[in-house]
């Protein structure tokens, strides 16, 4: 019982120094770097997610960002729904119970429109750094 409540509590201690849901700070330098004049485009007003000037082969730090809170978001998700019922997504859907495919639907709708909002929202550009 002990080894479990010290297993727990180091867990716990873990999970709450973690920095998964944190924004990374800004590095304090002092040097300042010239940044690139911004291409002139008809989406001048809103360039979002757009890549100009880098590689498409990804490990950029918007896409990352993206792709990590995506993830986060469909493992809690999922792990919320087997924990609920007690089996998994995909046998549920297999089965077509109208609560997985509910739920399934309701993420799809709910990360579709969190995409939309932070893109008419965001000002961050991640193509200068």
């Amino acid at each position: 019982m002990a080894r479990r409540l010290l297993a727990f509590l180091l867990l716990a201690i873990f999970a709450a120094s973690s920095n998964a849901f944190v924004q990374p700070r800004a590095a304090g330098s002092i040097s300042q770097s010239t940044a690139a004049p911004p291409s002139v485009t008809a989406l001048f007003e809103r360039q979002w997610n757009f890549n100009e000037g880098q590689s498409p082969w990804g490990l950029k730090k918007n896409a990352e960002i993206w792709n990590g809170r995506v993830s986060q978001m469909a493992f809690v998700w999922v792990f919320l729904q087997e924990l609920i019922t007690g089996k998994g997504v995909v046998q549920g859907i297999q089965e077509g119970d109208f609560f997985f495919v509910a739920n399934a639907g309701l993420f799809g709708v709910s990360l579709l429109a969190l995409t939309v909002w932070l893109a008419i929202k965001g000002d961050n550009d991640y193509t200068k750094e």
